[in-house]
C-alpha cells in the first residue's frame, strides 16, 4: 500500500502557485501514481489463450509482472488476422512485495508534477516471456503505465464492493457505509465532495444536503480536498475492510479475515509513518488532533 503516497502528490501539487495546480492536483486524485502499477502492453502475433495472474518476463532485463485478465481466443478470433498482426491488449501487474525496493514503476498521473519514475517500467518495445513462450510486444511507457488503485476509486468503487457487492460471501450491504449512503443519497458522496473542492463547485445531495465550494478562498479547497480524501474516502475504506475480517471470523476463515485486517492497518497507517511524523492518512490525523482533547 502506498496510496498514501498519492496523497503527498496532491499536496504537492496542491502547492504549485500557477493556476494548474487543481488540474494536476485532480488528475493524481483520478488516475494515481504510486499503487497497483501495472503495463498496457500491446502483444503482437499472439495465437492462443493467456490466462490471468500468470508470470510475465522481459527477456531484456530483470522486470517481471502477473497477467491481470484472461486472453481467450476462439476459433473466430485465430481465422481474424488482424486481431493476430495488430496485437491485443494485455496488462501486467508489477511485483507487489517488498514495494518500496521492487515496484519502481511509478507513473499514472505523477508525470504531470515531474515525480515520474520509469527505473523498473518495461522498455518501450521487446520481447516478454509467458510459460516458456516468447511474445513481441510494444508500449508507450509515460502513457501506459497506469495504477490499479487510486483515492478516487475508494468512493467511485464503493457502490459495487459495499452495497451490492459482487462477491457472494461477503455481506452486504455492509452497515456502516448503508448508514452513510442512507444520510447522502448517493453512493459516492466522498468523491462528490472532493470533486466539488477541486473545480469550485457544489457538492449537492438527495434531501437538500450539500456543500458549495463557489465562494471559498484557494486555501479552504485545499483543506477540503485533502481533508475529504482522508476523512470521507479513506475512513470508509478501512471501516469496509476491518468489517470484511469480522464477517470472515464469524464464518470461521481465519486467514481471509486476517488478510482484509491487515489490508485495514495498511489504509490506516499508510506507508510512510513512524515516529518521525511523515504520515499522511489517519493514523497521523489522529495523533494531530488528539492534542485538541488531552
Amino acid at each position: 500500500n502506498e496510496i498514501d503516497l498519492d496523497l503527498g502528490a496532491i499536496e504537492v501539487a496542491l502547492g504549485y502557485t500557477r493556476a494548474s495546480n487543481m488540474k494536476y492536483a485532480e488528475a493524481l486524485y483520478r488516475e494515481g501514481g504510486f499503487s497497483g502499477s501495472y503495463a498496457e502492453l500491446t502483444l503482437l502475433n499472439v495465437t492462443e489463450s493467456l490466462r490471468k495472474n500468470t508470470p510475465v518476463f522481459s527477456t531484456s532485463s530483470e522486470i517481471q509482472g502477473f497477467t491481470m485478465d484472461d486472453i481467450i481466443f476462439d476459433e473466430d478470433d485465430l481465422d481474424n488476422t488482424d486481431t493476430i498482426e495488430n496485437g491485443i491488449t494485455l496488462r501486467v501487474s508489477y511485483p507487489r512485495s517488498n514495494v518500496k525496493e521492487i515496484e519502481k514503476c511509478r507513473v499514472g498521473a505523477l508525470k504531470q508534477i515531474g515525480y515520474e519514475d520509469l527505473t523498473e517500467c518495461f522498455d518501450e518495445e521487446g520481447v516478454i516471456k509467458i510459460k516458456g513462450k516468447q511474445y513481441q510486444y510494444r508500449y508507450e511507457p509515460l502513457s501506459d503505465n497506469k495504477n490499479e488503485h487510486s483515492l478516487q476509486k475508494f468512493s467511485t468503487e464503493a457502490e459495487t464492493n459495499m452495497l451490492f457487492c459482487n462477491q457472494t460471501k461477503q455481506n452486504c450491504p455492509y452497515r456502516t457505509y448503508e448508514k452513510f449512503f442512507t444520510y447522502y443519497g448517493l453512493p459516492d458522496y466522498g468523491n462528490r465532495f472532493v470533486l466539488a473542492a477541486l473545480q469550485a463547485e457544489e457538492a449537492r445531495y438527495v434531501g437538500g444536503n450539500g456543500f458549495d465550494f463557489r465562494s471559498y478562498s484557494g486555501d479552504a479547497r485545499k483543506e477540503g480536498i485533502l481533508r475529504g480524501i482522508v476523512y470521507l474516502n479513506v475512513w470508509m475504506q478501512v471501516i469496509h475492510q476491518m468489517e470484511m475480517a469480522i464477517r470472515y471470523c464469524y464464518d470461521n476463515e481465519y486467514q481471509e479475515a486476517l488478510h482484509n485486517w491487515d489490508i485495514a492497518v495498511a489504509y490506516y497507517t499508510g506507508s510512510k509513518e513512524d515516529n518521525g511524523g511523515f504520515g499522511k492518512l489517519l493514523y497521523k490525523q489522529a495523533n494531530t488532533l488528539c492534542r485538541a482533547f488531552h
